[in-house]
């Protein structure tokens, strides 16, 4: 079976919605699928696990209806959090990013850079670490509304959160720039 053929079996994304045409049946607990797997949609026992071993990764409809709502408790919130860490750090220039930050804190180290100049490195590294957490949860929907297929619109979206990332790593290398400019100049000056 195949996602544009089965879309009244999916459900709506609101939990709870019993839409006509868009509930799952009360005995369906398909849930979506997974790019590079013919998009198919396989059931689910009643422990949420895939009948077929080669199937992509499915949930129940009791298991979605739960991780679409709040968090059980402060722990669970981090524990989310902390596994959108994991799966953004798949991404290859969030790595080359997390890499920098320690060079950079360093050569503020090294060079005695004032409490004002950490601030600025640190509030430039929040900014482009942010922006790349964005740029690969807005990549990630796109490919969903996408069907991970190619769209124009999908396109520009990418690239528009991609332009947002590379904005803000280019106003970090200005800061940078701003605090250990003058530092570096006195340092080669000797």
């Amino acid at each position: 079976m195949t996602l544009e053929k089965n879309k009244s079996e999916i459900g709506s994304t609101e939990p709870g919605s019993r839409e006509p045409g868009l509930a799952p049946p009360a005995d369906a607990e398909v849930i979506g699928a997974q790019p590079g797997k013919n998009d198919a949609i396989e059931k689910c026992d009643s422990a949420g696990k895939a009948l077929d071993s080669q199937s992509p990764v499915l949930i129940s409809l009791d298991d979605w209806n739960h991780k679409c709502s709040r968090s059980g408790s402060v722990f669970e919130s981090f524990y989310h959090a902390f596994n959108g860490v994991k799966v953004a750090l798949a991404q290859r220039n969030l790595r080359i990013h997390f890499c920098a930050i320690p060079v950079v804190l360093a050569l503020a180290w090294f060079l005695q850079v004032e409490a004002w100049g950490y601030a600025l490195l640190i509030f430039s590294i929040g900014l482009v670490i942010v922006s790349e957490f964005l740029n690969t949860a807005i990549e990630h929907m796109v490919d969903i509304q996408a069907n991970y297929r190619y769209h124009l619109s999908a396109r520009y979206a990418k690239d528009t959160a991609a332009a947002a990332v590379m904005f803000s790593a280019l106003t970090a290398v200005a800061v940078s720039a701003f605090v250990f400019g003058p530092k570096l100049w006195q340092l080669l000056s000797r």
